[in-house]
């Protein structure tokens, strides 16, 4: 007979509120948000999001707390700096040489999105880091919203959202599996979806150095 095991999952009951919205209203918010935890420290990285008419993702924000709740920003990024339309989902993590930031940036005039990094040797440093194409995109897919994790200093995994620009892609958007990368090795991606020279087929490969695929 299978065991039962009372697990303790959030509650919407003892909810607290981390970042406010920017203003009251719709199209308003702060989210999109990844969190780690770091020597005692939780370093937090969201999105600020106006409505359409005022700019969407107008950018991302890096902040700090001791107890995961109460958080003081120490830096922000402007979608401005990488001459995009909008921001999405950002990603903080720190590396062997110091902090990378990941960005899910807009083409302006289009659907597509790409990936962009900062690198700099402090959180608060990161809008003047050094910048790296991560993931680009193609005329096909737009990629953004990653999820990364680390094994160690050469096995970075990579999620990314592959998001159909084509219209009779747009039927396996969710069914595609995650982009994922690993250290070293190529990242594969929707190798099934159909036979190879089928429209549908699909097979996306990078090489990944020290997490930037």
């Amino acid at each position: 007979m299978p065991a039962l095991v009372d697990v303790q999952l959030p509650r919407y009951e003892s909810a607290a509120v981390v970042v406010s919205a920017p203003e009251a209203g719709p199209g308003n918010w702060a989210g999109g948000a990844s969190c780690i935890l770091v020597n005692g420290i939780f370093w937090l990285a969201y999105r600020i999001r106006r409505p359409l008419d005022s700019g969407r993702g107008v950018g991302v924000v890096v902040a700090k707390s001791s107890d995961g709740v109460n958080f003081k920003p120490v830096c922000e990024v402007g979608r401005e700096a990488f001459s995009a339309a909008s921001l999405e989902r950002p990603v903080i993590l720190p590396t062997e040489v110091g902090w990378r930031l990941y960005l899910s940036c807009a083409t302006p005039n289009s659907k597509h999105w790409w990936i962009d990094a900062l690198d700099a040797e402090r959180p608060e440093d990161l809008p003047f880091g050094d910048r790296h194409l991560v993931l680009a995109g193609d005329d096909h897919w737009a990629l953004k919203d990653p999820v990364i994790i680390r094994g160690g200093a050469e096995d970075w995994r990579m999620w990314v959202c592959c998001h159909p620009l084509a219209e009779h892609q747009i039927c396996l958007e969710r069914r595609r599996p995650p982009l994922a990368g690993r250290g070293r090795r190529p990242a594969r991606g929707a190798r099934h979806l159909g036979r190879e020279g089928h429209p549908n087929y699909r097979d996306l490969e990078r090489d990944t150095v020290d997490g930037a695929l």
